[in-house]
């Protein structure tokens, strides 16, 4: 669930986050930037499948399906990119990334019965959102790196607090959190 906060943030803060890292001339790679990290979002979702079929000694499956992907990824490049420039190529890549993703994860339930985190996901977008709500309020301010590390860290506090308030992180991860500060 905390892996999801920097990609939500990315979605909906693009042109800031490009901006202030980069430069006023890397935001027009916002909604680029935004189908990539979508793309990412959908593969966190199917968990780690490729280290559990590494415990499976499956890594000629994992070396086929990255080929596979690799594949898939350059001959969408191909077709996309003239037709739609830079966001042909990001939808070339995350659909190369999702279909590697669904590959190990059907893989993986030969092995054990894993369901995907419906709960999770719901817990994170919906902190997500108001965690966007509340950032969305100050980000026209947003102009300089002091202002855009508070700003990420305003959306990251409103984001965990709703994960706790939403019961979506428990009593046992915050301590497993705290005990990493300490």
């Amino acid at each position: 669930l905390i892996s999801m906060a920097p990609g939500i943030y990315l979605i909906a803060f693009p042109e800031i986050s490009l901006g202030v890292l980069f430069g006023d001339s890397f935001t027009a790679g916002s909604a680029a930037l935004a189908i990539l990290v979508i793309g990412q979002a959908i593969v966190l979702i199917f968990g780690p499948s490729s280290n559990s079929l590494k415990a499976f000694e499956e890594s000629r499956y994992i070396a086929v399906t990255y080929g596979l992907a690799a594949v898939i990824n350059l001959l969408l490049n191909g077709l996309l990119v003239p037709l739609a420039g830079l966001m042909g190529a990001a939808i070339a890549t995350s659909i190369a990334m999702v279909l590697q993703a669904v590959l190990h994860f059907r893989r993986v339930r030969h092995y054990v019965s894993v369901p995907l985190p419906k709960w999770g996901v719901i817990y994170g977008l919906s902190s997500g959102l108001l965690a966007v709500i509340v950032a969305s309020l100050i980000a026209q301010e947003i102009d300089s790196a002091h202002l855009f590390v508070l700003h990420i860290a305003l959306f990251s506090l409103v984001y965990v607090g709703g994960l706790v308030v939403t019961g979506g992180v428990g009593k046992k991860e915050i301590q497993s959190i705290l005990s990493l500060v300490r």
